[in-house]
Formats: C-alpha cells, sequence, structure tokens
C-alpha cells in the first residue's frame, strides 16, 4: 500500500512505479494523491453552500493537476483526465445539497490516482489490471468489513484477469451491506491493504508511508 504522499507527484509515482515493477505478483493499494481528498471536501462543502460556481473552478483545477502530473510522467497529449472525470463528479456537485453523495464524490481522488498510475504503468510496458475497490470491499450491517464476501468477490475478480503482474485497486473506498458508496474511515487505505493481504493468504504485506504506526 502506498499513501498519498508517496504520490505526491510525478516523481515519487515513478518511485512507486519502479518499486511494484518486479518479478512478482503483486496486488496494489493506492491512497489519493496527496490533499486531493481534502480538496475534494472543500469542494463538495462549498457546493453544499451554494458556492457551485467556486465549487466547479475548484474541480477544475484537480483535474488539470491530473493532466499536469500525467504529462510530466509520459507526454501523452491526447488523454484528459476532464473528460473522463468531471462530467460525473459536476453530476454529484449538483446533487450535494441532498447530502447524499459526499462519500461517491470524494471516492474519485482514489479513482482517479488508481487510473492515473494504470496510464503510467501501461506506458512503460507494464502489464496491468485495475480490480476496482467498489467491486469487491463490501461492509457487513454491523459496519466491519464482511471479510467473507470480500474473499468471495476478490478471488471472482482475480480469477477474471489471470497471471498478471500487477494488479490495481483503491484504498479507503467501500460499499455499505446495502451498496452505498462509504469507506473505512481513518487509516482506511492501510485497512484495505490487509483485508485484501488476509483474503488472499498474501506471503506479506507491505505499507509504505511516512505516518508512524497503525491507526485502529
Amino acid at each position: 500500500k502506498f499513501g498519498g504522499t508517496s504520490l505526491g507527484s510525478a516523481d515519487r509515482i515513478k518511485g512507486v512505479a519502479d518499486i511494484i515493477n518486479n518479478d512478482e505478483p503483486t496486488f496494489v493499494v493506492l491512497s489519493a494523491m496527496s490533499g486531493i481528498t481534502n480538496q475534494l471536501y472543500e469542494i463538495y462543502h462549498n457546493a453544499n453552500q451554494g458556492n457551485i460556481h467556486l465549487a466547479d473552478d475548484q474541480l477544475e483545477q484537480v483535474a488539470a493537476h491530473f493532466n499536469e502530473t500525467y504529462l510530466l510522467l509520459t507526454d501523452d497529449r491526447e488523454y484528459d483526465f476532464s473528460n473522463e472525470f468531471l462530467s460525473p463528479l459536476r453530476r454529484l456537485l449538483l446533487g450535494a445539497e441532498e447530502g447524499i453523495h459526499m462519500n461517491e464524490f470524494v471516492a474519485y481522488g482514489e479513482i482517479m490516482t488508481v487510473r492515473l498510475m494504470s496510464l503510467y504503468l501501461e506506458s512503460i510496458g507494464v502489464e496491468v489490471v485495475n480490480i476496482p475497490a467498489l467491486n469487491f470491499m463490501w461492509l457487513a450491517e454491523n459496519g466491519e468489513p464482511n471479510r467473507e464476501k470480500i474473499g468471495t468477490k476478490l478471488l471472482d475478480c482475480l480469477s477474471k484477469a489471470p497471471n498478471v503482474k500487477v494488479y490495481l485497486t483503491e484504498g479507503f473506498i467501500c460499499r455499505s451491506y446495502n451498496s452505498e458508496i462509504t469507506n473505512l474511515s481513518r487509516g482506511g487505505s492501510d485497512y484495505t491493504a490487509t483485508l485484501i493481504g488476509a483474503a488472499l493468504r498474501a506471503y506479506e504485506i507491505q505499507i509504505w508511508s511516512d505516518v508512524d504506526g497503525f491507526h485502529n
């Protein structure tokens, strides 16, 4: 698992790619790029207070940040994060006053970061598959991870993409027992990595972070 600081710039992303590009099959959990989650919360709250134009300008800045980072990685001018992500995020902003879309909105920090890493790995010839966390990371009715369901759904996802060197997924985000998008709270990406490691009976779990300890 790599935290947001490990993914805070193009150079850091290249460093992470060097670490995970090895001969062993590796399942990689990514947090959102450093600062992005806080920005998305701020954008959402601005929209919730009726400052839609300010929120939309801030949203453009987030998309531009991902585009600028991607160009520093690949110089690929054909792909535009604005095309893929701004439309759904704007739809969520328009519903912000209903107070029901915040977790779904903020989840795009991880989703966009995984997309960025995947595109970069593909550009340097790494065989990579995205396994969206929202396809397998589920909570039970008591709010705790549903480990049996997680294991079953994760193995099903992997069976559709066997013998791949790098699997990527989002940390932090998950679904509630009734399928709504939510998250694993503070330290959630570490939690995601350990739940995946347990489900796969992984040889080892590595948590790359600039924070000492494990949030419980």
